[in-house]
């Protein structure tokens, strides 16, 4: 969905750099697909406990804080 978002007008009045938000699809792409291997071996039961535990979703977080203020400034 945040895909479709980037195309509306919204964008380019929220955002002065809205082609910095492509990162943040690309970046939760990457979270969620970690997530989906990591419950398919069995290592994140419930994901909820998982992420709140979990480093790499920290990092992710972060980074995605970090390219959001990007394509607002």
């Amino acid at each position: 969905f945040l895909a479709l978002y980037m195309n509306s007008e919204n964008v380019v009045l929220n955002y002065s750099n809205p082609k910095a938000l492509w990162a943040l699809v690309f970046l939760l792409t990457l979270w969620f697909c970690r997530l989906i291997i990591l419950t398919n071996r069995g290592e994140a039961g419930d994901p909820w406990n998982f992420l709140m535990k979990d480093r790499a979703s920290y990092f992710y977080l972060v980074l995605g804080v970090i390219i959001t203020q990007a394509a607002a400034f």
